[in-house]
């Protein structure tokens, strides 16, 4: 009822329909993964690592670039990959911070949402 009456009083809202995607994807996760996550869980490291990866994306794009300017992309992709959703499976498996795993996975690739494209 809610987002119906939101949707008739703030019709310009569509524009952020593609954001349902990866909601559903969260909750999906989430619930797949039976964790519980909250605000506090999310700390400085995971986003260190998020960061990292950018970062690293960008030096191995220039870096290549230099040698070989066709591949130069492709050095970009591999390193700016984010965290693999299979990464908190592997933990569980060999018992360690799942929650954390999980909060990285999640962290690294909103990062890589975002900044991705702007490269």
């Amino acid at each position: 009822m809610l987002a119906i009456t939101l949707g008739m009083l703030l019709p310009q809202l569509h524009q952020l329909t593609f954001l349902i995607r990866y909601s559903l994807i969260l909750m999906l996760f989430l619930t797949f993964t039976g964790i519980k996550i909250t605000y506090k869980d999310i700390g400085r490291t995971h986003i260190q690592a998020a960061a990292i990866t950018m970062v690293l994306g960008i030096v191995h794009y220039y870096w290549i670039k230099l040698l070989f300017p066709n591949l130069a992309m492709v050095g970009f992709i591999l390193g700016a990959t984010p965290t693999a959703a299979a990464a908190a499976v592997v933990a569980n498996m060999m018992k360690l911070n799942v929650p954390f795993v999980t909060v990285a996975t999640v962290v690294s690739n909103l990062i890589c949402v975002v900044f991705i494209p702007l490269v």
